[in-house]
């Protein structure tokens, strides 16, 4: 079982996330098709060109700036405690998400389906320690 999540790239969506609980019923490589340029150049958005006509960043730097993603650390953090999350439902028994979509912007929007499968055979390598006790003397 892997559990990973996707961040937004991008000045208009880094606030999205995207898990996904595999092995699903799609192939990790339909999940992550390649992505389609959308044909604006960042570059053209006004605080770019404001920067550059106060000669604050030269073309070079503002591709390069542009180029980047955007990223905040709160994202990736909440992104990992949702990882962990998928986790740890699957180690107390609890059901397991296939997929989880969320804004931060907008958490009333968000999307969150059922793994098809319902892992209940699964053996993440875990006893529990009532199970694992061994009441012989050490010998």
């Amino acid at each position: 079982m892997v559990v990973e999540a996707g961040l937004g790239r991008g000045h208009r969506d880094f606030r999205k996330m995207r898990l996904h609980t595999l092995p699903s019923s799609r192939p990790a490589a339909e999940i992550w098709k390649a992505v389609r340029d959308s044909g604006e150049t960042v570059e053209d958005q006004p605080a770019y060109q404001r920067m550059r006509s106060e000669d604050d960043l030269d073309q070079c730097g503002m591709t390069l700036l542009a180029g980047k993603a955007v990223g905040a650390p709160f994202v990736g953090a909440v992104a990992a405690t949702l990882v962990l999350s998928e986790i740890l439902r699957l180690l107390h028994g609890g059901c397991v998400h296939g997929m989880i979509d969320l804004d931060l912007l907008g958490l009333e929007r968000r999307v969150a389906s059922r793994h098809e499968n319902s892992f209940a055979g699964f053996n993440p390598g875990f006893t529990d320690a009532e199970e694992a006790h061994d009441t012989r003397p050490f010998g």
